[in-house]
């Protein structure tokens, strides 16, 4: 929380010159498969499906060359076998945009949430899939990047972000006391990316990600990935967004290795959305197979997390 109110002060007065003020409240309606929806002491990621119920509240200042938006996104999750996992999260953002010139864009943003779920499909930060029992999660973040278009048809871009993670068990879940529980973590990330216009509606590109893991007890994990992006708008209505990728970890441990623990990690990653905007609601199609977040590579080292979303625009208000 502290990360996003440093960074509101910081960016709120280069939001302060005359641009549009909106208001426009949606409801999300999802539903979610996810391969890793609790984890047993058998090392055995057990799966579920989850409907999750979500008020969007956006707060937007829109200016010609910069845009600021405050949104609280309060959502309740409800598990269709795993009653005890149905959850209320909440998480809160701030974001600039800002465009500079015609080729060049950047963007900063902090945010705080507090929940269980344990993915971001589609997020350049990289989801936080860890395999463990299902724990209460508190995270702060701060992240930059910008984007920058050359010679016609090629752009190219980097974001660097700081990540706090703080777990807590949760109550009245029966699992075995015996199995691992999360340790609090930072993350700094970095992601590199090309990538050139093969038409007007269609971009090919490659993209280098590299995370550093820094874990309260058990030493420090760095996970590199390399990706093949692919996107596609036929219309200002439709999108399509994939990533295939690889990834390599490597952990440099502070404490003895147990049994089932491995100081490297490899396998293939996957990122796949759909977007489509309709007069009355938008529609999103998901699917993620990533690595997970640095631990102790305990069981699988990937997650899988599937599903859709409708959302429904309440109202549009809207002052100069």
């Amino acid at each position: 929380m502290a990360l996003m109110v440093a960074a509101v002060c910081t960016m709120l007065p280069q939001a302060s010159g005359a641009g549009v003020v909106s208001f426009n409240p949606a409801l999300e309606l999802s539903q979610v498969y996810t391969s890793n929806a609790l984890f047993t002491s058998e090392e055995t990621a057990v799966s579920d499906s989850y409907t999750a119920l979500a008020l969007v509240l956006p707060l937007k200042r829109e200016a010609p060359r910069n845009t600021a938006e405050f949104t609280y996104r309060p959502s309740y999750q409800a598990y269709d076998s795993l009653d005890s996992l149905s959850n209320l999260t909440h998480s809160l953002l701030f974001r600039l945009d800002s465009t500079p010139s015609e080729s060049l864009s950047t963007n900063l943003s902090t945010s705080y949430y507090r929940g269980q779920d344990q993915g971001i499909p589609n997020s350049d930060t990289g989801p936080d899939l860890v395999l463990t029992p299902r724990n209460t999660r508190e995270q702060g973040r701060i992240d930059f990047g910008f984007s920058h278009r050359f010679s016609g048809k090629w752009n190219w871009g980097a974001n660097v972000y700081y990540e706090a993670l703080n777990y807590s068990s949760i109550e009245d879940i029966e699992q075995d006391p015996d199995v691992y529980i999360p340790e609090d973590r930072t993350t700094i990330g970095l992601v590199g990316r090309v990538g050139r216009a093969v038409s007007a509606r269609t971009n090919v590109g490659v993209a280098v990600r590299f995370n550093q893991f820094d874990l309260d007890i058990s030493g420090t994990e760095q996970v590199q990935r390399l990706e093949l992006t692919f996107l596609h708008k036929p219309s200002r209505r439709n999108q399509l967004d994939v990533r295939l990728g690889a990834f390599r970890g490597e952990f440099d441990r502070s404490v003895p290795v147990e049994p089932g623990q491995s100081d490297t990690r490899s396998g293939f990653s996957g990122n796949f959305l759909f977007e489509r905007i309709f007069p009355a609601f938008n529609l999103q199609l998901f699917a993620l197979h990533e690595p997970t977040s640095g631990y102790n590579f305990v069981g699988t080292s990937t997650n899988t997390v599937a599903g859709l979303s409708l959302s429904w625009e309440l109202s549009n208000q809207v002052s100069a």
